[in-house]
């Protein structure tokens, strides 16, 4: 996400984690949606910033990304 590239004046990997660890902690932020998945696991995404993430049941947050090639929340629910 050029966001966090440092050629773009971003914060880079550690900012990038920091954002992750952000979105997926708690309640998630204002305008967030969440669903939990039968195993324990955690889809999230915000319209607003486009942010989609993916945490499994042990916390370890495996996907946070901004789907390019298609709304974000769209992408969201075809993940159930």
């Amino acid at each position: 996400m050029p966001e966090f590239d440092p050629k773009n004046g971003g914060g880079g990997l550690d900012a990038y984690r920091q954002a992750a660890s952000d979105f997926m902690s708690g309640e998630g932020p204002e305008g967030s949606h969440t669903l939990y998945t039968q195993s324990g696991g955690m889809f999230r995404v915000q319209p607003g910033t486009g942010y989609f993430g993916y945490m499994n049941s042990s916390g370890t947050i495996s996907t946070f990304f901004r789907p390019l090639d298609q709304d974000p929340f769209e992408y969201f629910i075809d993940q159930f």
